[in-house]
C-alpha cells in the first residue's frame, strides 16, 4: 500500500542490511562495501533475488527459501544484473531517492 500511496511501482533492495532484513537471509559482504552480490527488486505483483550464477544455488537453496532467483552471468558483470533488473522494472518509476534501497 504505501508504494502505491507514494506512487512508486518498483523498489530495488540492495543494501546488505535490508536485503537481509525482506528476505531473512544473508547477503554476504566485505565490511567496506554495503551492497552485496544480490538484490531483491519488489513491485506488487512478486519479488525476485537477482544475483550472479556463483550465488544462485546458495540463494536458491540457503538464503532465500522459496524465493524466484534469477541469475546473471559471472562475465559482464555488472551488466548482466543491471539487465536483469532494467528487464523487472520495464520503466516503471523505482522507489528510493536513487530507485536503491
Amino acid at each position: 500500500k504505501l508504494m502505491k500511496d507514494e506512487g512508486v511501482e518498483v523498489l530495488i533492495v540492495s543494501k546488505a542490511p535490508a536485503f537481509f532484513w525482506l528476505t531473512g537471509g544473508r547477503c554476504y559482504v566485505p565490511t567496506i562495501e554495503e551492497a552485496g552480490p544480490a538484490k531483491v527488486v519488489l513491485d506488487q505483483e512478486k519479488a525476485v533475488v537477482v544475483t550472479t550464477e556463483i550465488e544462485a544455488h546458495k540463494m536458491k537453496n540457503q538464503e532465500c527459501l522459496g524465493w524466484e532467483v534469477r541469475a546473471a552471468p559471472w562475465a559482464g558483470l555488472p551488466g548482466t544484473m543491471d539487465a536483469i533488473v532494467s528487464e523487472l522494472v520495464a520503466g516503471r518509476p523505482v522507489g528510493g531517492g536513487t530507485g536503491r534501497a
